[in-house]
């Protein structure tokens, strides 16, 4: 069974980013939703980034920057 939730690595591989802000950043401005844990790690839903990924096709994405 697939997680609904992304992996560290998921999340490294989405933002292109491995320091927990830069990628808060990054998920910020493509208006993916997460919450943050006791850790401060983003914690991202696999739907909220499809919702996300859809919402943006149009305009452009701008995951990794």
């Amino acid at each position: 069974m697939t997680s609904e939730l992304l992996s560290a690595s998921d999340l490294k591989a989405l933002t292109g980013r491995t320091h927990l802000r830069k990628q808060q950043t990054v998920l910020k401005a493509n208006n993916i939703k997460y919450t943050v844990d006791a850790d401060g790690k983003p914690i991202v839903f696999w739907a909220d980034v499809q919702r996300a990924k859809t919402q943006t096709d149009d305009a452009g994405a701008n995951y990794g920057s």
